[in-house]
């Protein structure tokens, strides 16, 4: 009796996956990166590839006060970039995003910064040595307000009523000690 063991070879990238997204742009930039992907084993552009695939509340914005960490480096975001109005000055940026606001785009060329979409990536930079995935934080969603037990000590969650205030549930919120 002879047994045999299969090894799985290790997939960067599944290939099944397929963006829900009904933009054609989308889709036509997803079929860019796939067959990038099929070809190369750079995990920066497999990661790109997986993240264009995930619906949009998995592809959060993001603000301009997060991109300003890595100044000097080419950003690359698979969602929108939004403005900061909090800050009034912004080093220059080479930013590479799905979507600008018109803000974002306004602040960015301003300060002497550059602009670029997704499609241009290899165009901005060859051997994507010096690329960065920056992604915006999933859990800023109002939905997460409500996760959680909102009567436990502790817990700042919020209770799920029609009507607050005749049903007399409140939102504990105890201040951390």
């Amino acid at each position: 009796m002879i047994k045999t063991i299969h090894k799985k070879q290790f997939k960067l990238f599944d290939t099944t996956r397929k963006p829900n997204s009904r933009n054609p742009q989308h889709v036509q930039l997803f079929n860019l990166f796939k067959r990038i992907s099929e070809n190369t084993q750079n995990e920066t552009v497999h990661s790109i590839t997986k993240r264009l695939t995930m619906s949009r509340s998995n592809r959060q914005p993001v603000k301009l006060s997060k991109l300003v960490e890595h100044a000097g480096k080419t950003i690359v975001i698979i969602g929108k970039v939004l403005d900061d109005e909090k800050l009034f000055e912004i080093p220059k940026l080479k930013v590479l995003a799905l979507n600008f606001s018109r803000e974002a785009k306004k602040k960015i060329l301003k300060f002497g910064g550059e602009i670029f979409f997704l499609d241009q990536l290899f165009t901005v930079s060859n051997d994507l040595s010096d690329v960065i995935l920056v992604s915006g934080d999933r859990t800023h969603r109002k939905c997460y307000k409500y996760f959680g037990a909102p009567g436990e000590k502790g817990s700042t969650a919020y209770p799920r009523t029609t009507n607050p205030r005749n049903s007399g549930e409140k939102r504990i919120n105890q201040p951390k000690k």
